[in-house]
């Protein structure tokens, strides 16, 4: 999760709060929630959307992959124990 996060906010400098998604990990901070995509400039929005999609995407086409492998072999099986 942390690789996703990372590649997601690349570039972005985080909030000094403990509970900040783009740099979690703070000895010192205040305790508030996360500001910085509620506070993020359209143009990081738009960044941010580009890399999501770009991640939705890699995930669905693993995903189909792994579910056409495993079709393929539970054909194999069942071909098999004919």
């Amino acid at each position: 999760m942390k690789n996703i996060r990372k590649a997601l906010f690349r570039d972005w400098p985080g909030c000094s709060n403990h509970g900040c998604i783009v740099k979690p990990d703070k000895e010192i901070g205040t305790n508030a929630l996360c500001q910085c995509v509620m506070n993020a400039s359209r143009g990081q929005l738009n960044i941010l959307q580009g890399r999501l999609d770009s991640v939705i995407t890699a995930t669905e086409k693993s995903t189909d992959k792994t579910i056409g492998q495993r079709s393929g072999h539970d054909a194999q099986t069942l071909s098999g124990d004919l």
